[in-house]
């Protein structure tokens, strides 16, 4: 069956692939009770597919084995379930993502794990079903760790990505007073009901002057980690935790996780753990005045329940999905590695989707 093929860790121009019969067709086993078999539709990208297919994060990220078929968040038609299959049935279209490691969805068909699938919404296409699989998770997830206020003050940090798209349009639904993002995509951002974007190449957003005379009541950084935590607590521009302050961070530490020894693993989770524990230390001892609260995001779906409930927020009206002006990306090598490549570069406004059939 046709699938798209990485040969090896690498960038996507010198590694990926899409063959006609680059893989086996898979088989459902008799054995594979909350297994079904798809044809999968459509493909999204996420941070998590660079990271695997670079090999920066190969302690962690790792296939099987060489070649392997990228992807993990997908829409396709059920074509065989297990008889004692009780939810899902032939012709299903499902949306569905995956646990720890995605892989095997750039693919004309997928062995599905059905916990971690529902059934797409009547109208939703494919596209868009792909597209929020699992970023819209994250992004409620975040959301409700975040517990905005009606009245607040946010700043979205990475506002354009996957995830910050629809955090901009979260708060803004929920009735934050105002909405502040970076990106390199105004227009987008204004479509997005965000107050003022700043374009981050052109302009520090710590030096807005407007923001450290109004300090922001959340900041949520999708997009920079440790270095924007520091400006904002040097500029000023996040009230302190006594009034309300709060930050939640989705980029630990840094953009790029660089893991391959396995005392990378202590050099990345250390420094987030200390930064902690100083946080609530320093706000124990001083009465919530020393500095914002400090939390770290490390969820994502444990469940087909917690997709459904992401696309609930689509139905009714809360957010919608927002897909990179660039995608839909043909199913060719061509279009793959266009796909990876806007991926590794951090260039997509929005959500990198791939159409695998039709």
């Amino acid at each position: 069956m046709k699938a798209a093929l990485a040969s090896g860790f690498g960038e996507p121009l010198q590694v990926l692939s899409v063959r006609p019969d680059g893989m086996v067709r898979p088989k459902l086993s008799p054995d594979a009770k909350s297994t079904l078999l798809i044809r999968v539709l459509a493909c999204s990208l996420s941070p998590s597919d660079w990271r695997t297919l670079s090999g920066d994060a190969r302690l962690i990220k790792k296939p099987a084995a060489f070649p392997y078929v990228p992807g993990g968040d997908v829409c396709g038609v059920v074509e065989e379930v297990h008889p004692e299959e009780p939810q899902f049935k032939v012709g299903d279209v499902v949306v569905g993502t995956w646990t720890l490691f995605g892989e095997n969805g750039l693919a004309e068909y997928y062995l599905l794990d059905s916990k971690m699938a529902t059934k797409k919404p009547e109208g939703m296409s494919a596209v868009h079903a792909a597209a929020i699989a699992n970023s819209l998770v994250h992004a409620h997830q975040t959301f409700k760790q975040a517990e905005l206020k009606p009245g607040d003050r946010v700043l979205v940090l990475g506002g354009s990505g996957g995830m910050g798209s629809l955090l901009c349009q979260l708060v803004r639904c929920a009735g934050a007073s105002y909405v502040a993002a970076t990106s390199t995509d105004p227009e987008l951002m204004s479509s997005l009901g965000v107050d003022k974007c700043i374009d981050h190449t052109q302009e520090r957003w710590a030096d807005v002057a407007e923001w450290k005379q109004k300090p922001f009541d959340l900041v949520i950084d999708c997009a920079e980690g440790v270095a924007a935590w520091r400006a904002c607590l040097a500029a000023g521009m996040l009230k302190p935790a006594k009034d309300g302050g709060r930050w939640v961070c989705v980029v630990l530490s840094e953009w790029d996780i660089h893991i391959v020894q396995w005392f990378h693993i202590c050099g990345f989770f250390c420094p987030v753990l200390g930064r902690l524990l100083k946080n609530k230390l320093g706000r124990a001892l001083s009465g919530g005045s020393w500095a914002p609260a400090y939390s770290i995001h490390l969820g994502g779906p444990e469940s087909g329940a917690d997709i459904a409930a992401a696309l609930d927020l689509v139905t009714e009206g809360k957010v919608k999905p927002v897909i990179d002006s660039r995608s839909p990306h043909p199913f060719t090598s061509e279009g793959v590695k266009h796909a990876f490549e806007l991926l590794r570069q951090r260039g997509g406004h929005g959500k990198i989707v791939i159409t695998v059939c039709e």
